[in-house]
């Protein structure tokens, strides 16, 4: 289906005549014909114009794609992936840490306190809601891990 295919759809469906279209974009009716015709295009403006008169969007009147409320569900699949990916590593993280932990009991006490800080930051993983609240938290308890390995060493 052309551009011209769906603007001559969209208009029927509107009970629109090329004269009333022409009207309410402000263009000649010999404009529509040669647009539903495909002999041309309408530009830019026009084609924005289009979309609010036909009460659709530009993408379905360019590909015949209807697309509703596309930054809303954009945004709120970027945050659920998010989420998701940072719990996966959280519980990743919590697992190795309490194996490191266990295994450090009988090897050296240190790695019993790597596999704690490891636990912990696999538990901030799990519970982020937000790339900000990570982006806070695991910096601090990176420091916090380094000071009490190094206060450790000597």
């Amino acid at each position: 289906m052309t551009i011209g295919n769906r603007i001559t759809e969209l208009r029927k469906a509107l009970g629109l005549s090329q004269e009333d279209l022409a009207d309410k974009l402000g263009v000649s009716r010999q404009a529509v014909s040669k647009w539903e015709t495909d002999v041309s295009a309408p530009d830019a403006f026009n084609l924005i114009a289009l979309s609010k008169v036909l009460q659709t969007n530009v993408e379905h009147i360019v590909t015949g794609k209807e697309i509703k409320d596309v930054n809303v569900e954009v945004k709120n699949n970027t945050d659920k992936n998010h989420r998701s990916n940072l719990s996966i590593l959280g519980f990743i993280l919590l697992g190795g840490g309490i194996l490191m932990a266990i295994i450090g009991m009988f090897l050296d006490f240190i790695w019993c306190l790597i596999g704690g800080f490891v636990a912990v930051t696999g538990i901030i993983f799990a519970l982020v809601q937000k790339k900000k609240h990570f982006l806070i938290a695991f910096p601090i308890l990176l420091f916090v891990m380094g000071a009490v390995i190094f206060l450790l060493t000597f």
